[in-house]
C-alpha cells in the first residue's frame, strides 16, 4: 500500500512540475534513422582545479555537480535565446545510484533512481543563483524521499504497456519531457591498461541519448581531470550550434561567468 501511495504521489509531483512551456532544444521530431553524435572535452589538471575553485565560490559545496549543471543550463538557455526563444524554465533529471556499497543486488541492473530539477529564467541569471536553486531543490527532494518514490513508481509501471506509458508521460509536457540530461559518473573506475592481453590506449564512454530531449552530458574525473562527453541528435543541435555551446561551456566553467 505504501509503494502504491508513493507511486501516486510521484506521478502527481512530476505532472505538477513539468509542462509544454519547458525549454527544449528539439526543433522537430527526429527521424527513426537519426543517430547520436558525440563530442569530448578533457580539461587539464590545472583547469580542473580552477573549475573546482569556481564551483566552491558559486556555492557548490558537496562536489561540483550543481556548478557543472548550472553551466550546462546557462549554455542551453543561450542556444535557445539565439533562436529567439525565451522559455520560462528548463526541466531535467539526473540519475541517483540506489545500490548500497557492499549490498547484494540484481546482476543486470544499475539500481538507479532519479532527481528532478527546474531552473526558472531568473535562476539562470548567474551561476550562483542557479547553484543556489539546485541546492535548495536537492535538499527538498532528499527530505521528501523523491528517489524512493520514483523507484516505487517505476515498479508500479513494470507491467504497463509501452504505448500507455508514452501517453502518460506526454500528457503534461506535450512530448517534450526534458531540456537535457546530465550524469556525474564520479571518479573513473575504468583505469584499464590491458584487456584480454591487448594494450588499452583509451577508454571511451558513450552515454545514451534519449530523444526527447536529444541532448545528454556525462562527466567523469580521471587522473584529477574533468572529462565530458556530449551526446546529441542534430534535430536538437546543429554542428555550428554545438561549436558555440562548447566554447560557451568552457568559458562558463573556467571563468565562472555570472
Amino acid at each position: 500500500a505504501k509503494k502504491a501511495l508513493n507511486a501516486i504521489r510521484m506521478t502527481s509531483y512530476m505532472l505538477s512540475q513539468s509542462s509544454s512551456k519547458l525549454g527544449s532544444l528539439l526543433d522537430k521530431k527526429p527521424s527513426s534513422t537519426s543517430a547520436p553524435v558525440y563530442q569530448f572535452i578533457a580539461f587539464t589538471a590545472d583547469e580542473s582545479k580552477q573549475i573546482e575553485q569556481n564551483a566552491w565560490q558559486a556555492g557548490s559545496r558537496i562536489g561540483t555537480s550543481t556548478y557543472l549543471i548550472s553551466a550546462i543550463a546557462k549554455c542551453v538557455e543561450n542556444i535557445l535565446k539565439s533562436r529567439n526563444q525565451k522559455p520560462p524554465y528548463l526541466w531535467f533529471s539526473t540519475p541517483h545510484k540506489e545500490r548500497k556499497i557492499g549490498a547484494k543486488g540484481h546482476l543486470f541492473s544499475n539500481q538507479l533512481s532519479f532527481l528532478f530539477f527546474k531552473l526558472k529564467s531568473d535562476d539562470l541569471n548567474s551561476n550562483e543563483t542557479a547553484v543556489d536553486s539546485l541546492n535548495g531543490q536537492l535538499k527538498l527532494q532528499i527530505k521528501n524521499q523523491i528517489t524512493a518514490k520514483y523507484s516505487d513508481l517505476m515498479d508500479a509501471l513494470r507491467l504497463t504497456p509501452l504505448f500507455v506509458y508514452e501517453q502518460m508521460v506526454d500528457v503534461a509536457s506535450n512530448g517534450k519531457l526534458a531540456s537535457f540530461g546530465f550524469s556525474d559518473l564520479g571518479i573513473d573506475q575504468l583505469q584499464l591498461n590491458e584487456f584480454c592481453g591487448a594494450k588499452v590506449e583509451r577508454v571511451f564512454r558513450y552515454p545514451p541519448v534519449p530523444t526527447p530531449p536529444g541532448f545528454n552530458v556525462a562527466v567523469v574525473r580521471s587522473s584529477e581531470q574533468f572529462q565530458f562527453v556530449f551526446g546529441y541528435v542534430e534535430e536538437a543541435l546543429k554542428p555550428k550550434e554545438m561549436d558555440r555551446f562548447l566554447t560557451d561551456f568552457k568559458n562558463q566553467l573556467l571563468n565562472g561567468n555570472t
